[in-house]
């Protein structure tokens, strides 16, 4: 007679682990990458509001899965709190879509409050249902025949939800192979940070802005190709493997012509037109001089680019495209 295998896992457990694990892990991530730029982008950039988002998600998502996990050893409900906590879970997220976004001025702390609230509910109930529960319930369903095997394949889910959201991110742009490229592009270069070399760029200072710069220009390209193999040609065209001379004529006309451009792009770059600003606002009298030259500066900025985009013949803005 054949000894039964200890570590043995039914394939239902293993769909189980794999469907709730994964799931799991693809909502952190769509909270941790997307939530605080939501608070950013859609509600207000004062820094108060994503440090008060983070700081109340942190501290109810400790507490609650202290309380959760409690709760649900008391109960030994553990199914429940994982398959209802996962749906409603479900809810709580998509209800981010239901926020008005860009509200007026009046309007922009009662919003604050509301994204915080909402973003501490979204982050009780994922904590009670896949840090509670969910992880209290891997460890009753395996022993130390097995416990090692789960958890690396647990380890991994977080890079893999990184994958699909960012390759569902691509496909929301369009059904093309260049947006799916877009979006492994970004989730290959997201899971190489956190395995290998995330915490040594973050210590950097000039290379890390180097990186950025130079992934999404890439990324710009990928995005704006009529197909993959152009996309592949022009970055290696970018990169001196196209056959294409350095330096040539047009090149140098393109380089002259925009070469005042690029010195006002590298100098608003930088944070020193933001500091002279702000120390010129400090006073009184600058303070009433920058609320009429600010907004006429800005109107006279449009005038200038809107000339630029309708005398060009190429128009870089991507999205008219769609």
């Amino acid at each position: 007679m054949k000894a039964k295998n200890p570590g043995a896992l039914s394939g239902r457990t293993w769909t189980s682990i794999l469907l709730f694990g994964l799931i799991g892990q693809i909502a952190w991530v769509v909270e941790n990458m997307y939530f605080s730029r939501f608070m950013q982008n859609e509600i207000t950039r004062a820094p108060y509001a994503t440090t008060l988002m983070v700081a109340f998600s942190a501290l109810f998502a400790t507490l609650s899965t202290l309380l959760g996990g409690a709760i649900c050893d008391r109960t030994g409900k553990r199914k429940v709190f994982i398959t209802w906590g996962y749906v409603i879970w479900g809810f709580t997220i998509m209800a981010f879509a239901l926020i008005p976004m860009q509200p007026a001025p009046d309007k922009v702390k009662a919003m604050v409050i509301l994204v915080v609230v909402m973003d501490c509910v979204m982050s009780v109930i994922g904590s009670i249902s896949n840090d509670a529960s969910f992880n209290t319930w891997i460890t009753d369903m395996t022993n130390t025949a097995n416990r090692s095997k789960v958890d690396t394949i647990l380890a991994v889910l977080p890079l893999l939800a990184i994958a699909v959201v960012w390759l569902a991110t691509g496909l929301w742009h369009g059904a093309a192979w260049t947006f799916i490229l877009w979006g492994l592009f970004f989730a290959v270069f997201l899971t190489a940070e956190k395995l290998w070399y995330g915490e040594a760029l973050a210590q950097t200072r000039f290379l890390k802005h180097l990186y950025v710069l130079l992934l999404i220009a890439v990324s710009f390209v990928i995005f704006d190709a009529a197909s993959v193999s152009d996309a592949f040609r022009t970055i290696g065209s970018l990169f001196g493997l196209g056959g294409l001379p350095r330096s040539d004529v047009l090149a140098r006309y393109y380089f002259d012509s925009y070469s005042g451009v690029f010195l006002v792009a590298i100098v608003g770059a930088t944070p020193l037109p933001a500091k002279i600003v702000r120390q010129f606002s400090e006073d009184g009298p600058g303070k009433k001089i920058m609320s009429v030259v600010e907004p006429v500066v800005l109107l006279a900025l449009l005038a200038v680019v809107t000339a630029y985009l309708v005398d060009g013949s190429f128009n870089p803005f991507l999205y008219f495209r769609f």
